[in-house]
């Protein structure tokens, strides 16, 4: 297996690699400028130095278990996204653990996934199979010589039945909330952010002046900090409501900014983990916290004030989520453009938009209906009698 690390001093690229799982590492140069290269190098390097005698050409003998102990640790991603993985990982060393990696093979895979279809859903059976497959890329050319992972077939999800309030649920959830939970909805419902993006908002993000929020900060519950930058690192600006100002402003003013939110940001850490001294990257403090200044928490704000605010106002399958949901249901039956509500969203791309939103675009239904209309009954058509509608 081949990765690459960074130079301390001279920020350039050198890359690494072992000949066998528990081998020790050969580290290279650091003579790269980017990642990329110095992973290629190591390969490489790596390829060659299985190819001198004495290699040993069994070693697709190793369990997965084990090299998944090695391959794991290794992965680059969210303390949000390892969190959410975490029962998928425990689903799959039931069943890879002891086989020995060089056996798995396509067909052992697909009646595998035939056998999570008995238990999960189409989209929920999806992790525990990513995870396997990118576990298998990884051990190329380590440990096996092609991934097993093709042609496999995955159970179509169904479509998408996203939940939308409307505007007497709206008046009912808000009628039950209290201080900066009404608020907290409202936002949601104003701007369509995620509920990270609103607990992590900063006030010098809030232009009320321009009537726009910059989304930028987020709060990351598993981490315990503010990340620099939201799902899919996209950074957008979204229009405020002149309504929406009126109330952050009436909020700022019972809630002053007190330039900083006490919570620890991403760049006060180092790459390895380490909390930098002094810190001090934060310039204002949160827009809306949860209990004793803290942010808000997503999971307890689900649980408890959500759910209390539906059950009194006889609301029933409705998430938080479902704000964002609205929100862009609003947008596009009003006839904005798609594409402009995929950039405010802040979709990775138009067609993530697109799969769950695309039954709210208007497809000109009225155009379509005057122009048959006008056709089949119009006083230029020639009725002719193979066109009379026959008797019943």
């Amino acid at each position: 297996m081949a990765w690459a690390r960074q130079s301390a001093t001279s920020k350039l690229w050198g890359g690494a690699y072992r000949t066998e799982p528990r081998a020790k590492p050969v580290y290279l140069p650091c003579e790269h400028r980017t990642r990329s290269e110095a992973t290629r190098a190591a390969a490489v390097a790596e390829g060659i130095a299985r190819k001198r005698p004495g290699y040993d050409h069994l070693r697709g003998r190793t369990p997965w278990g084990e090299w998944c102990d090695q391959w794991w640790p290794t992965r680059r991603m969210e303390a949000s996204t390892a969190e959410s993985q975490r029962y998928a990982l425990v689903r799959v060393r039931k069943r890879w653990d002891a086989v020995p990696i060089g056996s798995i093979d396509r067909h052992a895979i697909q009646a595998w996934v035939r056998e999570l279809e008995r238990e999960l859903t189409p989209s929920s059976l999806r992790q525990p199979y990513y995870i396997l497959s990118a576990s298998l890329r990884a051990a190329v050319p380590g440990l096996i010589d092609a991934s097993p992972c093709v042609g496999i077939e995955l159970p179509t999800p169904p479509p998408a039945q996203e939940r939308f309030l409307s505007d007497v649920e709206t008046a009912g959830i808000l009628y039950h909330l209290d201080e900066q939970w009404r608020v907290l909805v409202e936002l949601l419902l104003g701007t369509g952010l995620r509920i990270g993006e609103a607990a992590g908002l900063h006030w010098h993000r809030v232009d009320l002046d321009a009537g726009t929020v910059h989304v930028v900060e987020t709060w990351s519950r598993a981490g315990s900090h503010v990340k620099a930058y939201p799902k899919s690192g996209r950074l957008r600006v979204v229009p405020l409501t002149s309504g929406l100002v009126d109330l952050l402003v009436a909020w700022r003013d019972r809630h002053p900014d007190t330039g900083t939110c006490g919570r620890p940001h991403v760049a006060d850490f180092y790459p390895s983990g380490k909390r930098r001294p002094g810190g001090g990257s934060c310039r204002s403090s949160l827009v809306i916290t949860g209990d004793q200044g803290a942010p808000v928490d997503s999971g307890y704000f689900g649980r408890v004030q959500w759910r209390q605010a539906c059950r009194l106002a006889g609301i029933e399958h409705a998430t938080p989520h479902s704000t964002r949901h609205t929100y862009a249901s609003r947008l596009l039956t009003a006839g904005v453009p798609i594409a402009r509500v995929s950039k405010l969203l802040g979709h990775s791309s138009i067609q993530v938009t697109e799969r769950v939103y695309a039954h709210l675009i208007d497809d000109a239904h009225d155009e379509v209906r005057a122009a048959l209309e006008g056709w089949q009954g119009g006083e230029t058509t020639d009725r002719t009698s193979w066109r009379r509608p026959r008797a019943i």
